[in-house]
């Protein structure tokens, strides 16, 4: 895994971002990780409070959305006072509803959740 370095999408920057990251960054975008020859970007849910199962679907999806702005494939960081279901549900209706072939990490305590959009 390789991080990536933070380079505003400026004019004077064009060629700094063409040596520092590799082909395939979308245009004025900075993804965070460079993983397996896809693009990630993280996102991190710590700071979110745990209301309704509604609202904290709702919170996940719109990181995961924000995250595939940036990159291919998303990594979120989400606190353990979130419920595992409600987290798998939000994660897999976000990728059902997706036209494109995602990733999506999970760090959720010590455990790393791995979700791939599945085949249709």
């Amino acid at each position: 895994m390789f991080v990536l370095p933070i380079i505003e999408p400026l004019q004077q920057n064009a060629e700094l971002r063409k040596s520092y990251f590799p082909n395939g960054v979308k245009d004025k975008k900075n993804p965070d990780f460079y993983f397996r020859g896809r693009f990630v970007d993280g996102k991190n849910m710590n700071d979110s409070e745990l209301s309704d199962e509604k609202h904290a679907k709702r919170n996940i999806q719109n990181r995961i959305a924000d995250a595939f702005d940036q990159a291919n494939d998303a990594y979120i960081e989400i606190p353990t006072t979130f419920y595992k279901s409600w987290i798998l549900s939000a994660v897999y209706g976000k990728l059902n509803s997706s036209k494109h072939f995602h990733i999506v990490f999970i760090k959720y305590g010590n455990e790393l959740i791995t979700i791939k959009k599945p085949d249709k």
